[in-house]
């Protein structure tokens, strides 16, 4: 597998006159993920383990029915089974909402109630536990752990990678999720849908234009949970903007009083 497909033929013919035989291949599985040396998305792995999840989850759902605390149930089995490597190879918007469909279906409350998904979501699982809330917070934290550390060894590269992925990722505003290819495409196209400027990989502004920088010396003392929560009820903020415009929604736009909600 490498970046080029004809250079990886041509290093293979190589090999070969030295009896060295290497198969060439556009991807190949590494510890769960399709590895396509950053060439392009493999979400074969990431689909078939998916459809897995959601056989687990209608499991739950059987259960869910006699006892509604099987809900713990996907947070702790399916939920991690459906989004493993999803640092490397994004979860598109579309597959979010399955996602968190998902979680939805395991709370008890029935599909037929006409539930709201986010209330559903939000009552049972509680604050800043929708899937997508999650998903980022993981994303964040793998990012802030590796980003000092490639900073050190080739700060000119991350610069380089950093702005082809704005460039490469996202086209006329939106996120291209076929050009998702590793970890560092993923962070661009999150911050970027939702509503972020990704300055550079260490310099974010949220949508109110307020800068948060991540520290890239190792030594620097740095507690993430503030950036994640600002992240997370970005993501909130769209997730109750775009309930308030089905039925009955109205007043919904504004997010929700937590602090008065969980009193």
């Amino acid at each position: 597998v490498a970046s080029d497909l004809k250079l990886a033929v041509s290093i293979a013919k190589e090999l070969l006159q030295h009896d060295i035989v290497v198969c060439v291949a556009t991807s190949h599985r590494d510890l769960g993920i399709m590895y396509t040396a950053g060439a392009s998305r493999d979400l074969s792995t990431c689909r078939a383990r998916f459809s897995k999840a959601v056989k687990r989850t209608n499991r739950i759902i059987r259960i869910a029915k006699v006892n509604r605390s099987a809900k713990k149930l996907f947070s702790s089995g399916a939920y991690p089974q459906a989004t493993w490597g999803h640092q490397l190879v994004g979860l598109a918007p579309t597959a979010c909402l399955k996602l968190r469909r998902m979680a939805a279906s395991t709370t008890g409350v029935s599909i037929n109630s006409q539930r709201c998904l986010n209330t559903c979501i939000f009552v049972c699982f509680g604050r800043r536990r929708d899937p997508w809330q999650c998903i980022l917070k993981e994303l964040v934290c793998l990012w802030i752990k590796l980003v000092p550390k490639h900073f050190a060894e080739k700060p000119q590269d991350l610069r380089i990678a950093w702005g082809n992925a704005k460039k490469n990722v996202v086209s006329g505003g939106k996120v291209v999720w076929n050009r998702v290819t590793g970890l560092l495409s993923n962070v661009v196209a999150n911050l970027t849908l939702l509503g972020w400027n990704p300055l550079t990989f260490s310099e974010w502004r949220s949508p109110t234009n307020e800068p948060w920088i991540i520290p890239l010396l190792p030594e620097t003392i740095f507690s993430p949970h503030l950036l994640i929560y600002e992240l997370q009820d970005s993501a909130g903020k769209q997730l109750w903007k775009d309930a308030s415009t089905h039925q009955h929604g109205a007043g919904l736009q504004d997010g929700v009083a937590y602090a008065y909600s969980m009193q």
